[in-house]
């Protein structure tokens, strides 16, 4: 199972309504491969059950919002070190990539509710002059072709550019 060296607890809840600290652990290159396949199918409980060295079994005895809570922090634990082995394994990365710009979403969402910001507001988004110069400037950096950048509606945004 786990090693728990360098674990982190975490609080849960039982639907009982009793609670416990579990300890989260930091993964080992191994256990990062087997993370990033249950990340990749969608399937929090293995990954959580990977992260605390508990069974299938045991998750299911947790509330929704805490088994939320303990997959979240699962993955912010794992996933940078998951990312920087993914470097060296093409194919590891792949199964890494669509979560790459979730994550980001995801600690922009949470910087904003640490600032107290609520990022459904649009009175508090930035002008839509200013996002279309940041597009024409990123776009003139001749991103790798097959990404984001280089869709249509950045070339559209670069006259001259097919």
């Amino acid at each position: 199972m786990s090693s728990l060296v360098n674990a982190i607890p975490v609080e849960v809840e039982y639907l009982d309504g009793k609670r416990e600290a579990v300890q989260l652990a930091r993964l080992s290159i191994r256990q990062l491969y087997l993370f990033c396949t249950h990340l990749a199918a969608v399937a929090g409980p293995d990954l959580a059950a990977l992260c605390t060295g508990r069974t299938l079994d045991w998750i299911d005895t947790l509330t929704p919002q805490s088994f939320a809570v303990l997959h979240r922090r699962c993955t912010e634990l794992n996933f940078p070190k998951a990312a920087e082995v993914a470097k060296g394994d093409p194919r590891l990365a792949a199964k890494l990539m669509p979560f790459l710009q979730d994550q980001q979403m995801l600690m922009l969402i949470a910087m904003g509710a640490t600032l107290g910001l609520d990022l459904n507001d649009s009175s508090k988004a930035p002008p839509a002059s200013e996002s279309k110069e940041e597009a024409t400037s990123d776009a003139s950096t001749s991103p790798p072709s097959g990404s984001a950048a280089s869709s249509p509606s950045a070339s559209a945004s670069a006259p001259g550019t097919s």
